[in-house]
C-alpha cells in the first residue's frame, strides 16, 4: 500500500479516508502483506463440543477484531483474528496493523481468507464487529464479503438463556466464569488502547505480546463457550424422550431426556404451574403436576352450537338440527364445552395442543395428556419457551450446584 501526498494525486488514488490529504493506491493490493504482521499457529483446542447448527459447516471461522474505538468512522481497526475449524484440525491466524497506514492491510487480508462456504461465529459479532468492518470497507471503497456469509453470534444465543443460567451479564469473561474457565489475559479490549497507541511509538515486542495475546484469548475463549450453549440445545431439540414414567401415587409425570453430551453445571427450577426442571450430568428431567379427573373443553363461537341438558354437552348445529327441539337449547358461552375424563397437565402457551378446563371463569387450563406422539417433546420445547428464559411468560426461579462437576472445553 502505497500513500502519497495530495499534490502527487494520479489517476486511480482515492483519498484516505482517516488521514486528510493523504491518498491511498488501491489498486496495487498485492503488496498489503509488507505492511502488517501476520501470525499463524495450530492450537491445541482439547476436545470441543459444537451445537448441531454449527456441525454442517465445511468451515468454522471464530473470528474477534480490536479497534480503538466503537466507530469506524472516529477509530482505527488494528488487529483481526481468526480460530478456524476444518476438517478436524485447528488453525489460528492474527492480522496486525503496526500503524494507521496497515489498517486497509488487515482488511484485506481478512477479506481474501475468507470463503462463500464459511460460517462466521462470534462473540456479540453481529452487533459490532461486522458493521465495524463493512463501515471500514466503505471508506476504502472495498467490497465487503461479510453481508454473503452464513453468521452465528454466540452472545445472541446464550442472551435468551441468561435467567436459566443465573448469569448477572453477558460478558465474555462472566460466561467464563460460569464455566469455570480461568484466563490468562487480565485486560480488557478499552483498556488495551493506550497499549497500541504506546507501541506505536515504541515498537515494544512486550506491548505487542499483549495486544497479541488479549485477541488470542478471546477467540480461543469462544469455542470454550459454547457448552453454555448445551442447555440451549435440549431446549430447542430435546428429541424423543428416553423415558416418559409417573410417581406411585400418579400425581406427577416425569419426561426424561439423555444426550450425548454433558451440562456444564446443574441446574434445577420450576416455573409458577410447579413444573420442575433439572439439568444434571447429560440428561434433562422435566416433573409435570398430572391431573387425573374430568374437564371441559370450551367451544368458541356459542351461537354455532346447541346445548343438550340431558348429556351435558354441547353439539354444532349441523348435527343439532336432528335433535329433537324439546332436547336442545341455544348454547351460551358457560354451557358450549364437551366432557372429558383422563389425565392432564398444565397448558402452555403458543403449544398449539387444546386447552381444557373446569368451568368456563377457572383461570386454570390443562393439555390432556398424550405420550405417544410427539406430545412429549413439543411439550418440553414450550415449556422452556414460555418459561421466562427469553424475557416473555412466567419468571422461572432457578437454582445452580456449587459444585461445578467435570467441565467440557
Amino acid at each position: 500500500i502505497l500513500y502519497h501526498r495530495a499534490h502527487e494525486t494520479t489517476r486511480g488514488l482515492n483519498e484516505c479516508p482517516k488521514m486528510p490529504g493523504f491518498f491511498l493506491e488501491v489498486h496495487e493490493l498485492t503488496c498489503y502483506n509488507v505492511c502488517m504482521i501476520k501470525i499463524e499457529k495450530n492450537p491445541e483446542t482439547g476436545p470441543l463440543w459444537f451445537p448441531s447448527d454449527m456441525n454442517t459447516a465445511k468451515r468454522l471461522v471464530f473470528f474477534d477484531i480490536e479497534t480503538t474505538g466503537l466507530s469506524a468512522y472516529s477509530s482505527s481497526l488494528y488487529l483481526i483474528g481468526a480460530l478456524v475449524f476444518e476438517n478436524g484440525a485447528a488453525r489460528l491466524l492474527q492480522w496486525f496493523a503496526p500503524s494507521l497506514s496497515s489498517e486497509i492491510g488487515i482488511l484485506r487480508a481478512f477479506f481474501d481468507f475468507l470463503r462463500e462456504d464459511d460460517l462466521l461465529v462470534s462473540f456479540n459479532g453481529e452487533t459490532f464487529d461486522i458493521n465495524y468492518l463493512n463501515a471500514c470497507a466503505k471508506q476504502y471503497t472495498m467490497d465487503s464479503p461479510l453481508p454473503g456469509l452464513q453468521s452465528m453470534d454466540i452472545l445472541k444465543m446464550i442472551r435468551a438463556y441468561r435467567k436459566l443460567m443465573g448469569l448477572q451479564n453477558l460478558r465474555q469473561k462472566s460466561i467464563e466464569q460460569f464455566l469455570g474457565i480461568r484466563r490468562e489475559d487480565r485486560y480488557s479490549g478499552g483498556e488495551l488502547i493506550p497499549v497500541y497507541e504506546s507501541y506505536g511509538g515504541t515498537r515494544d515486542e512486550r506491548l505487542l505480546h499483549l495486544l497479541l495475546l488479549h485477541n488470542e484469548e478471546d477467540l480461543l475463549g469462544m469455542p470454550a463457550l459454547l457448552p453454555a450453549l448445551t442447555y440451549r440445545e435440549a431446549c430447542v431439540t430435546p428429541g424423543r424422550p428416553s423415558e416418559i414414567y409417573r410417581n406411585k401415587s400418579g400425581s406427577r409425570l416425569y419426561i426424561r431426556y439423555s444426550f450425548d453430551y454433558r451440562f456444564p453445571r446443574e441446574i434445577s427450577g420450576a416455573d409458577m404451574n410447579g413444573i420442575r426442571f433439572t439439568f444434571s450430568e447429560n440428561q434433562l428431567i422435566l416433573e409435570v403436576p398430572l391431573i387425573h379427573e374430568e374437564m371441559k373443553y370450551f367451544f368458541p363461537n356459542a351461537k354455532d352450537y346447541f346445548y343438550l341438558p340431558v348429556e351435558d354437552r354441547a353439539i354444532h348445529k349441523k348435527l343439532g338440527r336432528f335433535v329433537d327441539k324439546e332436547f336442545r337449547i341455544q348454547a351460551v358461552p358457560e354451557t358450549c364445552y364437551t366432557r372429558r375424563p383422563g389425565f392432564f397437565v398444565p397448558a402452555l402457551k403458543n403449544s398449539g395442543f387444546p386447552c381444557f378446563r373446569r368451568s368456563f371463569d377457572d383461570p386454570a387450563a390443562f393439555h390432556e395428556l398424550d405420550e405417544n406422539n410427539a406430545f412429549p417433546e413439543i411439550y418440553t420445547k414450550c415449556f422452556f419457551e414460555s418459561a421466562g428464559f427469553s424475557g416473555s411468560g412466567e419468571t422461572c426461579v432457578t437454582r445452580q450446584r456449587e459444585d461445578t462437576g467435570d467441565i467440557i472445553k
